[in-house]
């Protein structure tokens, strides 16, 4: 999922062409939307799924997201949009969707009773991509192997740092990202069908899948971005980025989320390496 939205809003300056829909004239971000909200709304996967079986959204809305993205679906199977509009789009329809999703904030679970915003009308939005004059792109595949692609002046990384299963806790916006239709037993919808999950996020891998991954870097400043808590320890990190050059670390006082009654508090870290 986070492919497509790197697409969206950091690959593309400006909203492609779109010549493949049809549309009468030259498109604009008006005339996407306006073709996409006026498309009959359909049953199908995820007002059955989504709507029928488990209170995602109300049956009206699922229709009408249900109806975009098998027109996604069809522009893609039948070459009508390239790599980077099925991308727009798709990011597009996911945030569009989330407006009116009736989750507190992630898809593992749904409301008992529909809040508000859940009951606002569903509309599609084009996302506005960050207009620039320097070309970016956006990569998808394993870390090690974009790392090993090229030089870096600046590497930042990221990754995760406790056990939580992204992929399940999005799996809806995983699926349509990924153009599945997926199927589950389970009340949340999480999709029976397992999906890799990063070596960063298991504590017996996370440290070694750091290791692995620098061995393939080629930087001349590391910003490496971890929390004090998480599942590699700080002395750990220290002893595996130091080979690279002179460290700097920066503490940064965080919210961290819990659903327990302790402290919210965490300590995260940026560790600066200078690869002389």
């Amino acid at each position: 999922m986070p492919y497509v939205f790197q697409v969206a809003r950091v690959q593309l300056s400006k909203i492609p062409s779109f010549n493949g829909l049809p549309i009468a004239g030259a498109s604009s971000k008006q005339s996407v939307e306006t073709y996409f909200n006026e498309l009959p709304a359909k049953s199908g996967w995820c007002h059955s799924e989504f709507a029928q079986k488990r209170m995602f959204f109300t049956v009206k809305n699922a229709r009408r997201i249900e109806a975009i993205r098998c027109e996604i679906e069809r522009l893609t199977r039948e070459s009508m949009i390239s790599d980077d509009e099925r991308s727009l789009l798709l990011a597009s329809l996911i945030e569009s969707m989330d407006r009116v999703a009736n989750t507190a904030g992630t898809y593992y679970a749904f409301l008992k009773t529909f809040t508000r915003r859940a009951l606002h009308p569903f509309r599609f939005s084009l996302i506005e991509p960050t207009r620039g004059r320097r070309k970016c792109m956006a990569t998808y595949g394993p870390a090690c192997d974009t790392v090993a692609a090229s030089h870096y002046d600046v590497l930042y990384l990221d990754p995760p740092y406790n056990c939580r299963d992204y992929a399940s806790y999005y799996h809806l916006p995983e699926s349509i990202a990924r153009q599945e239709r997926t199927f589950s037993t389970r009340t949340s919808g999480v999709p029976d069908l397992s999906r890799p999950r990063s070596a960063f996020a298991c504590r017996s891998t996370a440290a070694d899948a750091l290791s692995e991954l620098l061995e393939t870097a080629s930087f001349r400043l590391l910003v490496f971005h971890y929390a004090d808590n998480g599942l590699i320890a700080p002395s750990t990190i220290r002893e595996i980025v130091c080979k690279y050059g002179a460290v700097e670390d920066i503490e940064i006082p965080a919210q961290s989320y819990t659903t327990r009654s302790h402290s919210r508090t965490a300590t995260h870290r940026v560790y600066l390496v200078q690869n002389a």
